[in-house]
Order: C-alpha cells, then sequence, then structure tokens
C-alpha cells in the first residue's frame, strides 16, 4: 500500500479523535468551556435569585449564572449553560431588589425605580468579596459559596 492509500485511514482517525471531545465545547475565536456551576446559601439556606459572577483577570472574561429556587446555578460564558473557561476566577454574588418608586407619566418612558441590595455589599464586588474558584477541563466544577449576612443573624 503507498502512502495515498493510507490517507483516507489517517483522515478517518483525525476524524474520531477531533470529534470526540465530551465535555467541553471548541468553537473558533471562543475559549473552550468545560462545565461550571455550584450552589449559594444565605446563613445556611439557599439564596434564589442572586446573580454570581466569575472574572477572570488573565482570561479577560466573566462568566455569570442566576440562582434557581434550591440556590443551585451553572454557569454561562458565551451561551445559556455553556460553562466557564479553565483558570482562576475571582467570584462576586449580588442580590438586588428593584421597587417602582413612581410610575411614568408618559407611556414610552419607564418607571422611577430603586434598586436596594439585599447581600452585604463586600459579595457583591469580586475586589472584597474573597470568593474565588478554579475552574478546570477534567475535574468536578462544582462550587459551594457560604455567605453569611450578620445582620439577619443577630
Amino acid at each position: 500500500m503507498n502512502r495515498y492509500g493510507l490517507m483516507p485511514i489517517v483522515l478517518g482517525l483525525a476524524c474520531v479523535i477531533g470529534c470526540n471531545s465530551e465535555s467541553s465545547t471548541k468553537v473558533p475565536g471562543r475559549s473552550v468551556t468545560v462545565e461550571a456551576g455550584g450552589i449559594v446559601t444565605l446563613n445556611g439556606k439557599p439564596l434564589a435569585g442572586a446573580t454570581v459572577l466569575f472574572s477572570s483577570e488573565q482570561l479577560n472574561l466573566t462568566a455569570y449564572a442566576k440562582t434557581d429556587k434550591a440556590g443551585r446555578f451553572q454557569l454561562s460564558t458565551y451561551e445559556p449553560g455553556d460553562g466557564a473557561p479553565a483558570g482562576h476566577y475571582r467570584v462576586a454574588i449580588k442580590k438586588v431588589d428593584h421597587a417602582v418608586t413612581s410610575p411614568s407619566d408618559h407611556p414610552a418612558l419607564p418607571p422611577t425605580t430603586e434598586s436596594s441590595p439585599l447581600l452585604p455589599a463586600k459579595y457583591a464586588d469580586c475586589e472584597t468579596s474573597d470568593l474565588e474558584a478554579v475552574v478546570a477541563e477534567g475535574k468536578d466544577n462544582s462550587f459551594t459559596f457560604q455567605l453569611f449576612d450578620l445582620l439577619e443573624t443577630s
């Protein structure tokens, strides 16, 4: 068999190997993502409706999620639920209440609203939260963040 006779076999093997990536998503121009998520609690109880932000200076990107009623979240970077690229992240968690303080006088204008944070301010900023995570390919990327609101417990 000459070298041209082996070409279909080599191409077939390359296709099988290249198409057998189970745990990551590869799209041209994007970092490869891996499944990542977890649970957030506040004073030991699941925290529903909170926004979770994973921020990486090294990768220059942010992955985000919203917690469900059980406090669980699944990170998204480029598409819903696609996870996050492997790397070290600083984490911020926010939960805000938006209240309408004044209805609009005109149907084309939105009402005036006021936002109130429902978590201690330190958790809303990656620089002050003291929350970190390392997302790694081939590892269990399930993170638990236990938040405490000292005002609520005293």
